[in-house]
């Protein structure tokens, strides 16, 4: 993933489930497959959102008896998260395939397993990149 897509799927994540340790972010963002960005690379991006405004501490978790932040969006963060949400309608709408937000599977994998949008275990392949419902590539 390029550092953009990384940033974008950080405030997704967060518009949609405020107060998120850095673990929690990366797990929502990562696929079934175990596909997406590393801890590091979650927790630099989140670094590198903080300092632009965009986010901030809201909280600490507890996570194996060892405190982590939680972090929210600010109202710039949640500003910047709407407008990212759009783009990807707008591309959706354009038929640019962008894969399952809600379990952040790509286009031509299954959905995860845990998806709260689908049954995964009845529903075929992610559409988009030429390939059908249920079919192969």
């Amino acid at each position: 993933m390029k550092p953009i897509d990384i940033e974008h799927e950080v405030l997704l994540a967060l518009r949609s489930t405020p107060g998120q340790a850095i673990h929690a972010i990366r797990r929502r963002i990562t696929t079934a497959h175990g596909e997406g960005p590393g801890w590091r690379q979650v927790a630099n991006t989140v670094n590198r959102l903080e300092r632009r405004g965009w986010v901030r501490i809201v909280a600490e978790q507890e996570v194996n008896e060892v405190w982590h932040p939680a972090y929210g969006l600010t109202d710039m963060g949640r500003e910047r998260a709407d407008q990212v949400h759009v783009q990807r309608i707008n591309a959706q709408g354009k038929g640019v395939a962008v894969g399952c937000e809600a379990c952040g599977s790509r286009p031509g994998q299954y959905h995860s397993p845990e998806c709260p949008a689908v049954d995964a275990f009845r529903t075929g392949r992610i559409p988009g990149s030429g390939m059908a419902e249920g079919g192969s590539a």
